[in-house]
């Protein structure tokens, strides 16, 4: 087994963050949930047993894939608006196009 990290679901606060899955930090193969700010496992932060919570966590790629999404369905939203006084449909959809490209 080894100590990784992936996005996780904070067993108080209910907020999906990254946290350090740590191998044998309570003895032997027994994990610790460390959730810290930076990306380097020495640096501390709030730890917890594996064993002593039901835990959900996801890729962070799915993640990244809703954050995504969400920003794509806000720019939509806001071209809408801006086209309900009719105007010029094709440069509203093509400023669209280019916000969606940043993402």
């Amino acid at each position: 087994m080894s100590s990784y990290k992936r996005l996780t679901k904070h067993p108080i606060t209910g907020e999906w963050k990254n946290a350090w899955w740590i191998d044998d930090f309570f003895g032997n193969h027994r994990y610790g949930v460390r959730f810290s700010e930076g990306d380097d496992l020495s640096e501390k932060g709030e730890t917890f047993r594996e064993e002593d919570y039901e835990w959900e966590t996801k890729d962070d790629v799915d993640s990244d894939t809703n954050h995504l999404k969400e920003k794509i369905l806000q720019e939509i939203e806001l071209a809408k608006s801006k086209m309900h006084g009719g105007g010029n449909h094709r440069m509203i959809m093509e400023m669209l196009i280019e916000k969606i490209k940043k993402y």
